[in-house]
């Protein structure tokens, strides 16, 4: 569904994993894109069962959300100057989770971690994004991706 604020969408996967076709993933994702002025509100959320050679299946779950907030509107219409007439510059929050129960464990261990970020986000036009993000996570056990870290992250973007 998709109107001028609100965006929905949805996905279903059903089909082999393995190079045999024995092996089953099935699952589903949400995610959603809401916007009024000065808030944008993004998330997603998934979903997965896969089979596991030995053993029951395992669960593989996880989403995010994500708030912003335009500062833009706080200054005057010239504050990005002539050559950038319709910069944007956002506060942003964002929280991840992920679990994922490993598949080539019997007993299925758990693997779990989380995310915060907190940053300022600069568009200068529709085709450059650059980021400057606090972020904080932690993890049960083994880290999936940044495990327990805090960290200053800095990101450009083109799009084209």
């Amino acid at each position: 569904r998709r109107s001028d604020e609100l965006a929905l969408g949805l996905g279903v996967y059903s089909g082999a994993y393995d190079d045999a076709g024995e092996l089953q993933l099935s699952g589903f994702g949400l995610d959603f894109n809401w916007y009024r002025e000065p808030w944008k509100l993004t998330g997603e959320y998934l979903r997965m069962r896969a089979d596991r050679a030995d053993g029951d299946p395992a669960t593989l779950w996880g989403g995010y959300a994500r708030v912003g907030y335009d500062l833009d509107h706080w200054f005057g219409d010239t504050w990005s100057g002539a050559s950038f007439p319709d910069a944007r510059l956002s506060l942003i929050y964002e929280y991840d989770y992920v679990s994922v129960e490993d598949l080539t464990s019997v007993v299925g261990l758990v693997e779990r971690e989380r995310k915060h970020v907190v940053g300022l986000r600069y568009e200068p036009d529709h085709s450059w994004v650059l980021k400057l993000n606090r972020e904080w996570s932690d993890a049960s056990d083994r880290a999936l991706v940044n495990g327990d870290s805090d960290a200053w992250v800095m990101g450009i973007g083109f799009v084209f």
